[in-house]
């Protein structure tokens, strides 16, 4: 904006003379200093050469103002003799004695724009200095169209006029528009972007959310269930292993009380005629060792006494004790 103001204001004073044409429209003529602006772009080109966008300068009739000199094109031409919009932001600002900073729709067309009057030294606004750059916003379209949130929601653009110029493309704005005004069924998060003047909208349906959040237990509820399952066959399978283990040192225990308590008395009892004194002390000695052992081992476990019998070591109908006769002498 001061690159276009600076060089007008060095021009001298503004005020307004005799109307002109401009276009098709007629408007006061507006000066700076004894330079006519009417249907000369010496300043607007000027600042465009060297910046980009668009430039204007409007010259103020009753409430309206005119461009007299533009670069804004409209059908291929400069669009002088067309007027500022009469229900746009800018001219309420500017009607106010006041700047505008924002985004607004140019002949149909979306500018981010900058609008500043052109004061007389009393202070009266004798025209607008303006400078704009087109808001093409195609690529931002394109984005938006392609998204969406979850299945059924939404992402919208809200223009400061209230419409709905950009949205997903699997919903249409009137549906946007009904979101907005549906709390119940919907939530729409509205983030400002204020160089712009939008609305960014983000909607999504909350019985989708819901739906969401139950399918999802479901799942976690089946997968620990599973879990457990695995979880409970795995230490089933691992403990068989050592309750085999346990079992063979058991059997083992009730072999070794067996050998002690059964066949060791028959196989170191002194044969018939023999004097006990004559029978060797170490033999002695080694019974009664093993008979304090035997003392100390457990009763058989169960399946023991099935697991000796295939063995051989037992009889399968009488007691241990009273019927084995292995290694008694004859």
């Amino acid at each position: 904006m001061a690159l276009l103001m600076e060089p007008g204001m060095a021009l001298g004073e503004p005020r307004l003379g005799p109307t002109v044409a401009a276009g098709n429209e007629r408007a006061p003529k507006l000066l700076l200093g004894e330079t006519a602006q009417a249907n000369g772009f010496a300043l607007v080109d000027g600042l465009t050469k060297v910046m980009g966008g668009t430039a204007t300068l409007f010259s103020r009739q009753g409430d309206d103002y005119v461009r007299i000199s533009t670069n804004v094109m409209r059908d291929g031409q400069r669009a002088i003799g067309t007027k500022l919009d009469p229900a746009g932001n800018a001219i309420k600002a500017i009607q106010a004695g006041q700047a505008f900073d924002g985004q607004v729709d140019i002949l149909g067309q979306p500018y981010l724009t900058g609008y500043e009057p052109i004061k007389d030294r009393s202070g009266q606004t004798r025209g607008i200095w303006y400078v704009g750059y087109s808001a093409n916003l195609e690529v931002l379209a394109e984005a938006i169209a392609g998204a969406c949130i979850l299945q059924d929601g939404f992402l919208a653009l809200r223009d400061p006029t209230g419409k709905i110029p950009m949205h997903s493309a699997h919903v249409s704005g009137d549906e946007v528009m009904a979101a907005l005004n549906d709390s119940g069924d919907w939530h729409v998060e509205t983030t400002s972007f204020a160089p712009w003047g939008y609305d960014i909208l983000l909607g999504y349906s909350k019985a989708e959310v819901n739906g969401l959040i139950l399918s999802n237990s479901l799942s976690v509820a089946a997968l620990i269930t599973l879990a457990g399952i695995i979880l409970a066959i795995a230490i089933s399978l691992l403990m068989k292993p050592l309750s085999a283990v346990r079992c063979r040192q058991r059997c083992a225990r009730w072999k070794i009380s067996l050998m002690v308590k059964v066949i060791l008395p028959y196989a170191l009892t002194p044969p018939a005629g023999m004097s006990s004194r004559f029978w060797p002390a170490p033999l002695t000695a080694c019974l009664t060792a093993f008979s304090t052992l035997s003392a100390k081992l457990s009763t058989p476990p169960a399946g023991c006494l099935a697991r000796l019998r295939s063995w051989r070591v037992l009889p399968s109908s009488r007691p241990a004790r009273a019927a084995c006769r292995i290694g008694k002498p004859k």
